[in-house]
């Protein structure tokens, strides 16, 4: 979506993927798209705070799994 369209995108996650989303983003630094446009800072990141082993723990606990429903 970046490099092909040069849409701009939000990566909502925990806080602890951050540093990941942020490298990711460097990885656009001198890529241009289309119409022009730099990719650079196309990329951002969204804290939804939390724990990632909070809402793991759950999952489990709820046998909730991919494209299934919850219990």
């Amino acid at each position: 979506m970046i490099e092909h369209h040069s849409h701009r995108v939000r990566i909502a996650t925990h806080g602890e993927f951050k540093n990941f989303v942020l490298n990711a983003n460097k990885q656009l630094a001198g890529k241009v798209g289309k119409g022009g446009i730099k990719l650079e800072g196309r990329l951002l990141f969204f804290d939804v705070g939390g724990d990632p082993r909070d809402l793991m723990n759950y999952m489990v606990k709820s046998k909730c799994q991919p494209k299934r429903h919850c219990s």
